[in-house]
């Protein structure tokens, strides 16, 4: 990964300096602070000062708390249940800077859920949820607490996870919905992973 690389904090376009814009005219190898001052996202527009470093994951503490509280829930409280699908293990995926937070995906063996862990200035979530915007539309997120893991919000995608049958569909499939948040509404229709990835989310949307 070129170390100029940028995304998009919105929608998480990754400007890549070995590519430049073809649509600003901005020529291959064209490092990200000699972008002009008015050049704007190619997807969503928005202004150069909303795109940021990419996370490599998961090296972010705690994203590695909240996979170690699974893993502990896995072999404790949740062994054995039926609702426990035997082809799926925890993993935490696709996690990258959303705002002030991080967003990402984790995988269970009963359930895969989209993760927002607020910024340090954001205020916890109140019990009835919190409700985000996404360029997809805008869902209600809850407050969860796990022993050892901060504070976090969570959206369900897949609970029971009993439909798939390994663990690589369901890191594809929470990979999508993560995808599928940052596309516009009126844009799912062009992408068939991920609108059903989202479909799991359509009845969890926040607002009228």
């Amino acid at each position: 990964m070129p170390t100029d690389a940028r995304e998009c904090a919105v929608c998480w376009r990754r400007y890549e300096p070995e590519v430049g814009d073809d649509e600003r005219q901005i020529a291959p190898g064209t490092p990200f602070d000699a972008l002009p001052a008015d050049w704007r996202c190619p997807r969503c527009d928005s202004p150069k000062d909303r795109f940021v470093r990419p996370v490599v994951e998961p090296i972010d503490a705690r994203v590695k708390a909240l996979t170690a509280s699974a893993r502990a829930l896995a072999t404790t409280r949740m062994a054995g249940l039926p609702l426990n699908n035997p082809k799926l293990t925890v993993a935490a995926t696709g996690f990258r800077i959303h705002g002030p937070g991080l967003l990402g995906a984790l995988v269970t063996p009963w359930s895969i859920n989209v993760v927002y862990f607020p910024g340090p200035a954001e205020p916890l979530a109140p019990e009835r949820g919190h409700t985000r915007q996404f360029p997809a539309g805008t869902f209600t997120f809850l407050p969860q607490r796990s022993e050892g893991v901060p504070p976090f919000e969570q959206l369900s995608l897949f609970s029971p996870a009993l439909e798939f049958t390994a663990q690589e569909d369901a890191l594809t499939a929470a990979s999508a919905a993560l995808d599928a948040l940052f596309t516009p509404a009126g844009d799912l229709h062009t992408s068939a992973p991920s609108r059903r990835a989202l479909f799991g989310l359509a009845d969890k949307r926040g607002g009228p």
